[in-house]
């Protein structure tokens, strides 16, 4: 979390409250940018950006703004298409925004950079969405014809899937948005009772042969409950062992590992009233 300014907040956004926590201007060497629990390997580089003018915490749902060149803007893009994701969507608009702090001071900025985790991020989940990775989104504004042409001319990251919504503005993806349905299953301790508890909890995490990072697919539910978006090929993936699923329980502290206890391909459903229970053993501290 990066901050200087701690309040009180109530009717963020419509719905969000709690603490807020607010950074205006970049990285100094008294507040840097350090990495958070549940953030992708590399995405930190993104925030560590020098065109940053603002960035605020609420309840896990961070957001940075930047107000960049285009030499910069393409520096953001290539950090964030390094980024460990599953997808690494920008999204491209046209306009002149600007973002208020919580004193009301106004900031102009031209990319945004948008981090759900914890509670924010659980609030996503319990919304009737289409399925979605809930993973972070790079956004880039273009206010004028020199930034259109700039866009145009950019050299885009073979790995960046391109959402475009500037009329006339050309721009190609060289890969497709995958579309996704929700999968869920039931997730329980030996005894019974759902795989979350006072101070621990289970983490679902998505593994490939050949790459030592998984992709944090988020935790078990009070209820015992687990929801994931996955693709027709990564569900032949999973099926073929070329990806799987593992199921980690501990605290915050407990890193996942691709040894971990499986969590089966066949235990996923479409239908949650569907799911049959997988059982997962505690993890003694």
């Amino acid at each position: 979390m990066i901050g200087v300014t701690l309040v009180l907040m109530t009717g963020f956004s419509r719905s969000a409250f709690g603490l807020a926590t607010e950074q205006i201007g970049p990285d100094s060497k008294a507040r840097p940018a350090l990495p958070q629990p549940g953030w992708a390997s590399g995405l930190v580089e993104v925030p560590r950006h020098g065109s940053r003018v603002y960035s605020i915490w609420v309840n896990g749902a961070e957001a940075f703004y930047f107000n960049a060149e285009m030499e910069g803007v393409a520096d953001l893009v290539r950090s964030f298409s390094k980024i460990r994701l599953r997808d690494h969507i920008v999204e491209v608009k046209a306009g002149e925004p600007e973002i208020k702090s919580l004193r009301g001071r106004a900031f102009e900025y031209n990319v945004s950079f948008n981090v759900a985790s914890g509670i924010a991020l659980h609030r996503r989940f319990r919304k009737v969405v289409p399925a979605e990775t809930f993973e972070p989104v790079l956004t880039v504004h273009v206010r004028n014809a020199r930034e259109r042409a700039a866009l145009e001319a950019l050299e885009w990251p073979d790995n960046v899937i391109i959402r475009n919504s500037v009329s006339g503005l050309s721009l190609t993806s060289q890969v497709q948005e995958p579309k996704r349905l929700l999968w869920y299953a039931s997730v329980k301790f030996e005894d019974g009772t759902p795989a979350f508890a006072r101070k621990m909890s289970t983490t679902v995490t998505l593994w490939e042969k050949g790459q030592s990072l998984g992709f944090d697919l988020g935790r078990v539910s009070y209820k015992g409950q687990f929801l994931a978006a996955f693709s027709d090929k990564e569900i032949a993936r999973l099926k073929s062992g070329d990806m799987w699923l593992t199921m980690t329980v501990g605290d915050y502290k407990r890193t996942p590992v691709p040894s971990h206890s499986r969590l089966d391909v066949e235990s996923l459903v479409l239908n949650p009233d569907d799911a049959q229970p997988v059982t997962v053993s505690r993890f003694g501290f």
